[in-house]
């Protein structure tokens, strides 16, 4: 029994020691769904549909045996589809908030973001080559440009592309579950989801709800410091 457990710790940090040590760069791409959990842009609370989000960024990492510290810097879009009312305010004018009759609308707004993330992973190793790594974190994202198409009442949309105070910063929640195929010492293919939520609403506005999006990402990963092996368990 003590040789058949020692067996399996030999045989666990052998696995081990194939992680890479040192700093990696990975540039990634995907595309997945996006909505809005809550009151929207130019939403009322009744049910909304998902549209189409996409996310471009270059991850600058740090891997010491089977842990990675990441960060990096990318573009992400957000947004939802929605039909119900045309509650919201139309603006303010005066310091007076003021709203515009309901009529029946359908409406896609579109959150562009500066992304900034923040993430630990685990390194779980499967083989010599094949990886699955978990991550947790943080992503801030700075949107710089919110857009309203399909609007049925046209005349309310180039009024909802006139919001200045869009341009925030919103943290969100970041979980991702990637796989990992070793090409060579130095270039690795990644792919998997990964899903945002954010914590706040996108504008300060209130009555705003909070986006999240499921994104399939793929990339490649390029280590910039030479793989290092961690030691094997010897006795």
């Amino acid at each position: 029994m003590k040789k058949i457990f020692l067996a399996g710790l030999i045989g666990f940090y052998g696995l081990s020691g194939y992680a890479q040590a040192g700093f990696y760069l990975a540039p990634m791409a995907g595309g997945g769904i996006s909505s809005s959990s809550g009151a929207g842009f130019l939403l009322s609370a009744n049910p909304k549909s998902p549209i189409y989000a996409q996310e471009y960024q270059v991850r600058l990492g740090y891997s010491f045996r089977n842990w990675q510290l990441e960060t990096g810097l990318g573009y992400a879009t957000t947004g939802a589809h929605g039909v119900g009312y045309l509650w919201r305010s139309v603006g303010y004018w005066g310091g007076v908030l003021l709203f515009t009759p309901p009529p029946a609308y359908t409406a896609t707004t579109i959150n562009r973001h500066i992304l900034a993330p923040l993430s630990v992973r685990y390194n779980i190793l499967m083989g010599k080559r094949l990886s699955v790594v978990p991550g947790l974190g943080i992503e801030w994202l700075y949107n710089y440009a919110t857009e309203t198409r399909n609007v049925s009442n046209e005349a309310f949309t180039d009024v909802a592309n006139t919001y200045d105070h869009f341009k925030t910063v919103t943290p969100a929640l970041l979980y991702s579950l990637e796989c990992g195929w070793k090409l060579n010492d130095k270039w690795s293919i990644l792919a998997g989801p990964n899903m945002q939520h954010m914590l706040k609403p996108v504008t300060t506005q209130p009555g705003f709800g909070y986006d999240y999006a499921y994104v399939f990402n793929a990339g490649l990963k390029y280590q910039i410091s030479k793989r290092k092996r961690a030691v094997e368990l010897q006795k």
